[in-house]
C-alpha cells in the first residue's frame, strides 16, 4: 500500500522523463518480481485480485478494484461504464499502477504467503492500435480501456 502511495504523489511529469518512481519507496524487495507469463496466468485463471491507482487532477490518489482481462503479453484491457473517475484519470493522464495479488492462506512462511506484482501500466489512445487490440479479444465493448503493460515490480 506504501508504495501506491509513493507513487500516486507525484506527478505525471516524472513519469515521462523516465523516473523509477515506483521502487524508490524501497531500496529492496521481499517478494521475487512475477514474470509477465506468470501474470498472465494468474490473471486468466483468475487466481488473484487487483485494483489500480490513479491520480485525480488535485493530486489526490484515487484506487478502484477491477478485473483485468489479458489482450496479449503487452496489454490488458479493462471494462469501466461510464465515466467513472479512475476512466478520466488513465484517458487524461495516461498511466496507472495495478496492484494483483494471490494469497495463499496454507502457506507456512509469510513469504510464500502472497505472491504478485505492481503493473505500470500506459493507456493506449491511437485509435487504429485500439480497432487491432478490439479485434483480439471476444470481451472487448464500447466500454473497454486498453492499457500497455510496461513494467512489473514485485509486490513489495
Amino acid at each position: 500500500m506504501r508504495a501506491f502511495l509513493f507513487f500516486l504523489l507525484f506527478s505525471p511529469s516524472l513519469l515521462a522523463a523516465q523516473t523509477d518512481i515506483t521502487s524508490g519507496a524501497t531500496q529492496s524487495t521481499f517478494y521475487d518480481a512475477m514474470t509477465i507469463e506468470e501474470l498472465i496466468e494468474a490473471i486468466e485463471s483468475a487466481k488473484g485480485v487487483a485494483s489500480i491507482s490513479t491520480q485525480n487532477p488535485n493530486g489526490i490518489p484515487n484506487v478502484a478494484g477491477f478485473i483485468p482481462y489479458i489482450v496479449d503479453n503487452q496489454t490488458i484491457m479493462l471494462e469501466i461504464e461510464s465515466l467513472k473517475t479512475t476512466k478520466l484519470n488513465l484517458i487524461n493522464r495516461h498511466y496507472g499502477m495495478m496492484f494483483f495479488i494471490i494469497v495463499n492462506p496454507t502457506a507456512v512462511s509469510f513469504k510464500k504467503k502472497y505472491k504478485g506484482a505492481r503493473v505500470l501500466l500506459r493507456y493506449i489512445s491511437d485509435k487504429k492500435q485500439i480497432e487491432k487490440l478490439r479485434q483480439k479479444t471476444e470481451q472487448a465493448s464500447e466500454y473497454s480501456l486498453f492499457l500497455e503493460i510496461l513494467k512489473i515490480y514485485p509486490l513489495a
